[in-house]
């Protein structure tokens, strides 16, 4: 029994270091490019957090991902995805150059991504018949003033003159409206009311307590 007992430990033994040995030589063979075969080895590797070296020298850490996958994350800020049924994968990597940026990729191919060109700056001067806008030493233009319309004719209805007859002797006080065919409209406001009349010749009573008297002439001049 116990002989049995002691070939059983020692084939599980030797089972594990050949499950490691396969585990790394996985990593190893793809360059390190954080490619893993499989998640566990005979079911005797867990899958906890390991730290390796990624493509391009930065430590990673290792997590599974509920899809039977493995995602790195690595110090440098980058994330790699890897499934288990993927057999290859190509892991770019991006550098800041003075004109862009470089994608260098492990197969050898690269890439080059160059910066947009800066605008033209422009600048707004203003002359006596409208503002030049000037762009780089040649480019300019010139965006003259408008020019005033002519005023509308008058309508009928048009407030030519605003009167306060007796003046503000209140904080109810009356304003007489007149418009330019001669109407005379009598406005009185009392808190959130607001009362029009229109009135025509004739003399008047205040009603903003002050009983202060106005007439209004035939020719509609306004008198008090």
């Amino acid at each position: 029994m116990k002989k049995n007992w002691w070939k059983k430990v020692l084939a599980m033994k030797a089972l594990i270091v050949m499950g490691i040995g396969v585990f790394w030589m996985s990593v190893m063979k793809l360059g390190g490019s954080l490619a893993i075969v499989s998640c566990a080895v005979a079911g005797l590797i867990g899958c906890g957090e390991k730290e390796v070296t990624g493509p391009f020298g930065s430590t990673c850490a290792i997590e599974k991902e509920e899809d039977e996958g493995i995602k790195f994350v690595c110090a440098d800020g980058s994330v790699y995805h890897w499934s288990n049924q993927s057999e290859a994968a190509v892991y770019c990597h991006v550098e800041e150059t003075e004109s862009g940026a470089k994608i260098l990729c492990p197969d050898g191919s690269v890439a080059e991504v160059n910066d947009g060109r800066d605008g033209t700056s422009c600048s707004a001067n203003e002359v006596d018949d409208g503002v030049v806008l000037q762009c780089g030493e040649e480019d300019w233009t010139l965006v003259r003033h408008g020019r005033d319309g002519e005023d509308a004719p008058a309508s009928a209805f048009m407030i030519k003159d605003i009167i306060d007859p007796c003046g503000s002797e209140s904080a109810f006080d009356e304003v007489l409206l007149v418009f330019a065919n001669g109407d005379i409209l009598a406005h009185y406001a009392a808190g959130a009311k607001q009362h029009f009349s229109f009135i025509g010749p004739g003399n008047y009573i205040t009603t903003d307590g002050t009983r202060c008297v106005f007439s209004v002439s035939e020719g509609g001049e306004v008198t008090w």
